[in-house]
């Protein structure tokens, strides 16, 4: 496979401390090719641990920002490999999964410190990645504190953001940008990543006959 092959199969559990975070933090680099040809990627937030992985990770600041920052220059690679694949610029499209999430279990003050004092500033020196936001399964307590910061936020980042609840499935921005089949993976819970591709060869004579099952990902096409 190419290197841009490659970057499409990117989990977070090969970035730098990737095995150990995702245990606490975990996220999908690239749950799916999205219809238009953006990367889509989800953040499993009802998942998250952030108490369990301040407490129980030695050097959590220092892992945390190494992992963090090398996610940030895989994304910046891929988009710019796509882009240039496909003669135009490439967004991602996130997916946050808010099942169960709470206000009381995402607001550790150290944590928060930490969040608006050093991994916020050094990250937001990048590129904004993401052309929408889509929050799905989205509680009554992350609403509340949604509207708590909305009207903070500039008009062109509210634009990109859609809480959506339990009935995501139907919503029109979102299935225009998701292939059915990841939609129903979502419904279904099952926060897979796309299969990786097996490489090989094999010999045929002339005027032989031969089939070969492929797999093509949402999204993608033979050619």
């Amino acid at each position: 496979a190419s290197c841009g092959d490659r970057l499409w199969q990117l989990r977070c559990e090969d970035l730098p401390y990737g095995e150990e975070l995702y245990s606490y933090l975990p996220e999908v680099m690239i749950f799916s090719r999205g219809r238009t040809g953006d990367p889509v990627s989800l953040g499993l937030w009802g998942k998250q641990r952030v108490s369990d992985f301040m407490k129980e990770v030695p050097d959590w600041r220092e892992k945390f920002m190494q992992y963090a920052l090398s996610m940030m220059e895989a994304k910046a690679l891929l988009l710019e490999r796509a882009s240039e694949e496909q003669s135009r610029l490439v967004h991602f499209v996130n997916v946050l999964d808010l099942e169960n999430w709470s206000a009381v279990g995402n607001a550790d003050r150290a944590w928060t410190e930490f969040v608006t004092g050093t991994s916020g500033p050094v990250l937001q020196t990048y590129h904004e990645f993401n052309s929408y936001i889509f929050a799905i399964r989205t509680t009554r307590w992350a609403r509340m504190a949604y509207s708590m910061v909305e009207p903070m936020l500039p008009q062109k980042v509210r634009d990109k953001i859609f809480l959506l609840g339990d009935a995501f499935h139907t919503s029109d921005d979102l299935t225009r940008i998701l292939h059915e089949g990841k939609l129903e993976q979502l419904k279904a819970r099952q926060f897979t990543f796309t299969p990786e591709l097996q490489e090989g060869h094999v010999v045929i004579k002339r005027r032989d006959i031969f089939q070969l099952k492929v797999e093509v990902p949402d999204g993608a096409t033979l050619t």
